[in-house]
């Protein structure tokens, strides 16, 4: 009796074991459920934020992507815009080759005409250049020449051209040596600035020259027209109140050098030198209306930043010494 009572014990405490630490285990499980991070919960936590990074990723990486595509359109608009002309671009593309020549890279040689004990032509009105005080002034070319280059030089270092002129001051200078001194700065274009002048007062207007010799290396009469162009849109340009600010303004083309001379215009003589180069006539100070407009700041400001342009436009299309 002893020993079923003594086996019944052993039983009955094997089952209490045996349930208690079943209720232990089972508890356990739904302890860990509740936390975070562990268990099944933590299975299905650890698939949603790998989803949720997957995606993170993607994005960031389809972000990374489109900043890249966004910058490389980016830089190929910018590159595309420098292929155009008058803009504020400094980098141009040659219209042979395809490759940019940046501007600092390129010489511009100004020639303002005459100076000095040469003043070129000179005429005397009875106005002072506002067309309300009637006084005897005195036109010079030589001034009106060098007031236009060195407008024009500040224009085209502000886009990162480097400018020599032939001279900065009230100086004589051979019109023998110009071309030379072009040809010693290494010059990518030449740029000759003149006033008109005939001998009557009817013939007025805006002259570009190139020289008609064969053999030059490039298209002379190319590279002219397109300073021809340029102030071509001064004729639009608009005075304060709306109205046409030059009226009296005119283009009479682009013209060979020979149509002048035989031999041409000494400064256009560089056949040898493959320098593009034009002598451009602004205007006729023989003519009192030209003569008014060319004396004008505002109007010479207007006539360097075409020069400016025009250089640009050649530029681009690869008209300069390689």
């Amino acid at each position: 009796m002893k020993k079923i009572l003594g086996l019944l014990g052993v039983i009955l405490t094997f089952v209490l074991v045996c349930t208690f630490v079943t209720g232990c285990k089972d508890s356990k499980t739904t302890d860990e459920n509740v936390i975070p991070g562990i268990g099944t919960s933590d299975t299905t936590d650890d698939t949603t934020a790998a989803t949720t990074t997957t995606a993170s990723t993607a994005s960031t990486a389809s972000t990374a992507s489109t900043a890249s595509t966004a910058t490389t359109a980016s830089t190929a608009s910018a590159a595309s815009t420098s292929g155009t002309a008058g803009t504020t671009s400094t980098t141009g593309t040659t219209g042979t080759t395809g490759t940019t020549v940046a501007p600092e890279n390129l010489v511009i040689f100004l020639d303002p005409g005459h100076g000095g004990k040469d003043p070129g032509t000179v005429k005397d009105y009875d106005f002072d250049g506002t067309g309300t005080d009637f006084t005897m002034t005195t036109y010079k070319e030589s001034e009106i020449n060098l007031a236009v280059a060195l407008k024009a030089k500040e224009k085209l270092e502000a886009l990162g051209y480097k400018v020599v002129l032939s001279r900065t001051d009230d100086t004589f200078v051979d019109v023998n040596n110009r071309a030379q001194l072009a040809l010693d700065a290494k010059a990518s274009m030449f740029i000759s600035i003149h006033v008109n002048s005939h001998s009557g007062d009817v013939a007025h207007g805006f002259e570009a020259y190139y020289s008609g010799k064969t053999g030059l290396g490039y298209d002379a009469k190319a590279f002219a027209a397109l300073f021809t162009k340029e102030f071509e849109d001064i004729k639009e340009v608009k005075n304060d109140s709306g109205a046409i600010a030059y009226p009296n303004m005119s283009i009479r083309g682009t013209k060979a050098d020979t149509e002048l001379y035989k031999n041409g215009l000494a400064v256009l003589n560089q056949k040898e030198s493959y320098m593009p180069s034009t002598l451009l006539e602004l205007g006729f100070i023989s003519n009192e209306k030209d003569a008014f407009m060319l004396r004008s700041a505002y109007w010479q400001d207007k006539a360097a930043e075409a020069i400016a342009d025009a250089v640009v436009a050649a530029h681009i299309a690869g008209i300069y010494k390689k």
